[in-house]
């Protein structure tokens, strides 16, 4: 970073201070109806977005610059983030008109690959992990590891021993991002990596205040540390990235690796499990061609079955018994296809409405898909597979219909896609906001 020139105005000694402590972000400083970029990061982003690099002061302290219209920044953050960039959001955040001099700014949140909550920003139906690596002070190869999708709340972690298993692991869960507490990355690959703080044991285990209590969770963790570890890696990190209180992680899974089918590096690649050696494409390989899934959701979980291949028989039976029933019934089967087709990426829907970033249309589509899972009770009911079964859970049904009514009273079935447009809540659902509408006309 370039050092404060004498003739810095207070706006861009704002800048300065704000860009000190996100040095390796670049920094989206929002000015009116543009974000503007300065120095190092202007000419990475004109470099990068090929946009028209500006400059501004004397000859000797000559500041570049450049900058992309608010309205239109997701795209050229999404731009970034693919190219394996760090983006702060530095906004405003009080009204220019009653402030007293300067007007304050501040990081409002930092975007990064492994911390994507915007469903603009997101790959498709592809799980988008974060994950951390911890390691023990000792010589011995004992590694913890952690990963969570903050867009799904899906959160898990383990204990491995031994580099190479470690290695295989990470090549399994496809982090987009991975955050490390050693002198080196000890992945070893090409995805962005951060070297971060190792969280001490004491502190990492008020992490588990935050998910609802689990006598057997926090036993493993007691026995699997630098798991527990690696666990508060990446909520700190979701925490100082995204500055919520992370309601959207609500589970918090520790598992055992050895649980499931060991395979390689080098086995999954010639394999094709989920992409081509050729190309690394999804068409083509094993995952490509089982997925007919209906929903993201069923997608996700595909690829993870195919990823982490049971050993237990009393689970391989009982998903055997529930894929025997949906094969020999046909006319269900084609019910609940058509059916499935109709729901909504609930997951995400979920974690965007918890993070408060959610439109009205989400909570539109949320209702909407919660109503087809409420039709699909009668024809699971047709079936006894315990995994079947599971699902007709009556207690739950009650919640859904508390939910769809809830909105259906609250918000129109069309509402507009931006929060600022209006027009969103039913005219009788606020007797404030109908006089106000009254006086308005």
């Amino acid at each position: 970073m370039r050092r404060e020139n004498p003739e810095a105005t207070p706006m861009m000694r704002q800048y300065l201070d704000i860009k000190a402590r996100h040095q390796d972000a670049v920094v989206f400083f929002r000015l009116g109806d543009f974000y503007e970029m300065f120095y190092a990061d202007a000419e990475l982003a004109a470099r990068e977005l090929e946009l028209t690099l500006t400059g501004r002061g004397s000859r000797e302290h000559k500041m570049p610059m450049c900058g992309v219209p608010y309205h239109a920044a997701d795209n050229y953050i999404a731009r970034l983030i693919n190219k394996g960039y760090k983006v702060a959001i530095c906004e405003q955040v009080e009204d220019p008109a009653l402030a007293k001099g300067l007007t304050k700014r501040e990081v409002i949140k930092v975007i990064t690959p492994g911390t994507l909550m915007d469903e603009k920003l997101i790959p498709g139906q592809a799980a988008n992990y974060l994950a951390a690596i911890t390691s023990a002070d000792t010589k011995a190869e004992t590694f913890g590891l952690a990963f969570a999708d903050i867009s799904t709340g899906v959160f898990k972690a383990a204990e491995l021993h031994g580099l190479d298993n470690l290695r295989a692991e990470i090549l399994r869960v496809d982090p987009k991002e991975i955050i490390y507490t050693a002198a080196e990355n000890p992945a070893g690959l090409e995805t962005l990596a951060t070297r971060v703080e190792q969280p001490g044991l004491a502190s990492a285990q008020k992490i588990l205040a935050h998910f609802p209590s689990d006598t057997s969770r926090d036993f493993a963790f007691e026995n699997s540390p630098l798991a527990l570890q690696a666990a508060a890696a990446v909520f700190n990190y979701f925490k100082a990235a995204q500055k919520t209180e992370l309601k959207q992680l609500t589970r918090l899974e520790f598992y055992l690796p050895q649980n499931y089918m060991y395979l390689d590096s080098a086995s999954r690649k010639n394999l094709e499990l989920t992409e081509t050696i050729r190309g690394g494409s999804k068409t083509g390989s094993l995952y490509g061609l089982l997925d007919k899934t209906r929903t993201s959701m069923g997608s996700r979980l595909l690829k993870e079955w195919l990823c982490y291949p049971l050993l237990d028989q009393t689970e391989i039976e009982s998903r055997y018994a529930a894929v025997g029933e949906l094969l020999n019934d046909l006319v269900a089967r084609a019910e609940l296809n058509e059916l499935l087709k109709d729901i909504y990426d609930i997951e995400r829907l979920i974690g965007r409405i918890t993070n408060g970033n959610a439109n009205a249309r989400d909570l539109v589509y949320l209702k909407e898909s919660l109503r087809v899972i409420q039709s699909l009770t009668p024809v699971l009911k047709q079936f006894s597979a315990p995994l079947l079964a599971a699902l007709q859970d009556s207690a739950r049904q009650k919640t859904m219909q508390e939910i769809c009514v809830l909105i259906d009273k609250a918000i129109i079935d069309e509402p507009p896609l931006l929060v600022t447009a209006g027009n969103i809540f039913r005219d009788g659902y606020n007797a404030e906001l109908d006089e106000l509408r009254k006086i308005n006309r």
